[in-house]
């Protein structure tokens, strides 16, 4: 029987297929000019043991023309933890599109997004520590005005690979990549230090958030004129976020006093209105998660401001001191004519639950 077929392919994996003088049917398939059927191939090679089939699946990523069938290829190599598929990951990571500009920005497709973003997840289900240093340089890739959201796939696939891998060495360069040029790089980094909890990261956290109070913090090499938009995303309230919450879940008291910082008036004033207004709320909601008794007098001070974050937040501190206030805030609220307002204050006390607040609500 005549395996080879008139695109080439099968000339490229037919000695890998043949096994004892024939190939497996599933293995045949891997042959055929139809990707669907193709693709089906490569997916049942999930869950069958055939032997032969991790060294066609490492023929399929690397020559096959259909980025879905090697996109299938890819995730099936992980699911079968094939060590010797880790050198051919790393370098479906490594690709570049043939149209680099200048700028080094990579320009790419949706379904090659994905593949890459399917490759380094599989290196993370491997867990082998070589494809370490690929995952990182995926991660420090220039932020793609074309293709954003495409090319955050492969970034934070990468990510989400080193977190399960653990290898020390990615946890220093993390670290590094905190003070990057690049919004995308420094998003990646804190989340990736958030997720891992380290309580290592508290101080460089910490140090990131110092930074962002000067407004040069907030500047982005990668603005792009494309000619009829400016596209240009902001990551900063991505970055907030992630530090803000990392330092909560750490429970981190020595992160109370620069929390602070950041609900001091003249502070407020070198940061643009936004960063400010983001960082100020990140910064109460993690005081009261924290639930440090330092942080009851300047929050007391930000219910003068008219905001419900504030009452959230001591309510979540829960002394008798701190809950007193914060109830006031809310029964003011509660007397205002609008209905807004009203709803905004008791879906607070319901949130929080905290008993103390909860036995007020009848006398509200």
């Amino acid at each position: 029987m005549n395996l080879l077929p008139k695109l080439g392919i099968g000339a490229i994996l037919l000695p890998v297929l043949v096994i004892a003088g024939c190939a497996s049917p599933v293995l045949r398939r891997l042959q055929s000019s139809d990707p669907a059927v193709r693709e089906q191939a490569v997916e049942e090679l999930a869950w069958r043991k055939i032997p032969g089939a991790a060294e066609a699946l490492r023929d399929v990523l690397r020559n096959d023309e259909s980025w879905g069938v090697r996109e299938g290829a890819a995730c099936v190599l992980g699911l079968n933890l094939a060590p010797s598929a880790v050198k051919p990951l790393m370098e479906v990571l490594s690709e570049r599109a043939e149209s680099d500009t200048p700028e080094d920005v990579l320009v790419v497709s949706p379904s090659r997004a994905t593949f890459r973003a399917a490759a380094a997840e599989s290196l993370g289900i491997i867990g082998d520590n070589r494809a370490t240093e690929a995952l990182l340089k995926t991660i420090q890739e220039k932020w793609n005005y074309n293709n954003a959201d495409i090319t955050d796939q492969a970034r934070n696939a990468a990510r989400e690979a080193l977190v399960s891998m653990c290898d020390p060495k990615a946890f220093d360069t993390m670290v590094r990549l905190l003070e990057s040029q690049e919004q995308c790089t420094r998003y990646c980094a804190v989340r990736y230090l958030r997720e891992l909890g380290d309580a290592r990261a508290v101080k460089p956290i910490i140090s990131m958030l110092d930074n962002s109070r000067d407004p040069d913090y907030y500047k982005r090499p990668y603005t792009k004129d494309t000619g009829a938009i400016q596209f240009d995303y902001d990551y900063t309230e991505d970055i907030f976020h992630e530090a803000f919450s990392a330092l909560a879940e750490m429970g981190s008291k020595e992160a109370v006093e620069p929390l602070l910082k950041f609900l001091l008036k003249p502070e407020k004033k070198t940061l643009p209105t936004f960063a400010a207004m983001t960082a100020e709320t990140y910064a109460i909601e993690t005081l009261g998660r924290l639930g440090d008794e330092r942080a009851i007098g300047p929050l007391v001070e930000e219910l003068d401001d008219d905001t419900i974050d504030a009452a959230e937040a001591l309510l979540e501190i829960g002394t008798p001191a701190a809950t007193a206030k914060a109830l006031a805030k809310i029964l003011e609220l509660l007397q205002k004519e609008d209905e807004g307002d009203h709803i905004l204050a008791l879906e607070v006390l319901a949130k929080v639950a905290k008993p103390r607040a909860v036995s007020k609500l009848s006398d509200i």
